[in-house]
């Protein structure tokens, strides 16, 4: 009866939880489009006022022309003045503005009218046709009159899409120009917002699903040859684990209930009060970068790493097996330092498997990353590689900055290959799995449906610690 109760407060829990991660998803959709609206909001006020400046420039343009146009008319209505009228597509008059247009059409009227024998050509594509006069032509004027067409304001019978390339050319008139597009983007174009605020304002894109199988190219991949000398020869602790002894949890609840901090390798498990289990080691890997792990709980597996906190220490392994964010309970290892990566081994990888691990050990400041890079910096300089030099020196690594490093990944890449340097090599030996520590898991509501049903019994082992080992 109590096991069904046990359940039943593990599966509400389990809902709990999922309403709670949609609570949070629909509270973060509501902030994105909060955002969204004052920024569309924004966008809207800068477009009216760009709109105002618009009106009021036209009104100015307005202005210049009817300006340039009475005087126009004002010339031509002299008796004397002996105007033909010339219509041309590439009119000089329009490749002005309108205070320049005015400043030419004078100059041109005022040496019309002291040369009376020549007759001024103006050129005026901008002027609507016209037909032909039906009365006969005045005695003071040229054959055609133009008074009739030219009164009228030539701006106003001018289109839009023959007017605006003439004035393309004109410096004075740039402030119009640029409003004029601005204005064309802002109504006509979608607005994209900046890259950081693209980041702020999409919905966040889940990331593409690997395949188990499929390794990724930085991943060091050592000889099945090297792994099996290694481990083939290690007893195993138990050879049939049994099933309760895989619990499955998720990341994020061992931070909300142990304390593990999020995105590393090494952590500890902080229990609460109220739990009887006590602080302790926790380490993380994942198959995906780790190949040689254990392929199941209570195996062997090897780890390529030059930090040396699980050499010596038990700790509590959990793996993560796939793509899903759900980390496998492996049992209680230990780690045992057998060796080094050889040259040749470590050759044989991949260009991005270098550059990696290269990088890796350039941007880390742990002590076993320092004196790699100490050793090497020293053999660069042409220095003895004694104890006291690589402790010199891995105190000045310290305090210098990283752009100051006079070491780059090509240095590191080199070491590896001539064999001065080598990955180190760390044997993963499972020693027990931790009753405690799977019951309380089950009590928190993290353990798999597929594993439900009664502990195993507790059997004590030769230490005597009767909380790491069951069979």
């Amino acid at each position: 009866m109590s096991l069904k109760l046990e359940l039943k407060y593990a599966r509400s829990q389990r809902e709990l939880a999922d309403i709670v991660e949609e609570r949070d998803r629909y509270i973060k959709k509501y902030n994105e489009a909060r955002m969204l609206l004052v920024e569309t909001q924004t966008r809207e006020e800068s477009a009216q006022c760009e709109i105002q400046d618009l009106r009021r420039q036209l009104r100015r343009y307005h202005d210049d022309m009817e300006i340039v146009s009475s005087d126009l008319n004002a010339a031509i209505r002299e008796d004397d003045a002996n105007v033909l009228i010339k219509q041309d597509r590439n009119s000089e008059l329009l490749l002005h503005s309108p205070a320049m247009a005015s400043r030419t059409a004078f100059k041109a009227i005022s040496s019309a009218l002291q040369t009376e024998p020549e007759p001024l050509i103006v050129h005026m594509s901008s002027l609507p046709r016209t037909p032909p006069p039906t009365q006969p032509p005045s005695a003071h004027h040229s054959p055609v009159d133009v008074k009739p067409s030219i009164r009228r304001r030539p701006y106003v019978e001018i289109p839009a899409s023959s007017r605006a390339p003439s004035f393309t050319r004109d410096v004075s008139d740039g402030d119009l120009l640029g409003q004029r597009y601005k204005l064309k983007r802002t109504i006509s174009e979608p607005q994209v917002p900046c890259r950081s605020t693209q980041r702020k304002l999409s919905p966040a894109t889940e990331r593409p699903i690997i395949p188990k199988n499929k390794k990724d190219k930085s991943t060091f991949i050592p000889p099945k040859e090297l792994v099996a000398s290694l481990i083939s020869h290690v007893p195993l602790f138990i050879t049939d684990p049994p099933p309760h002894a895989r619990c499955i949890v998720t990341r994020r609840l061992l931070l909300e209930k142990y304390g593990v901090a999020p995105q590393t390798f090494l952590g500890y498990l902080k229990p609460g009060r109220t739990s009887s289990l006590n602080k302790r080691m926790v380490a993380l890997p994942q198959k995906r970068y780790n190949p040689a792990l254990p392929s199941q709980p209570g195996a062997h597996g090897l780890l390529f790493s030059m930090r040396h906190h699980v050499v010596g220490q038990t700790v509590a392994l959990f793996v993560k097996e796939g793509t899903q964010p759900l980390w496998t309970y492996y049992g209680e290892y230990k780690g045992m330092l057998c060796g080094k990566v050889t040259k040749q081994v470590f050759i044989d990888q991949a260009d991005e498997v270098k550059q990696d691990w290269a990088q890796k050990i350039l941007v880390q400041k742990s002590d076993e990353y320092l004196s790699v890079k100490a050793r090497i910096r020293l053999r660069k300089c042409g220095q003895s590689v004694t104890d006291s030099n690589v402790k010199n020196e891995m105190d000045r690594l310290k305090t210098m900055p990283k752009n100051r490093q006079d070491l780059g990944t090509r240095d590191i890449i080199d070491a590896l290959v001539c064999g001065d340097e080598g990955l180190e090599i760390i044997r993963l030996e499972c020693v027990g799995f931790d009753r405690s520590l799977v019951e309380d898991i089950r009590r928190e509501g993290l353990f798999r449906d597929a594993f439900e049903g009664p502990l195993p019994e507790l059997t004590e082992t030769e230490s005597g610690d009767d909380q790491l080992n069951f069979r």
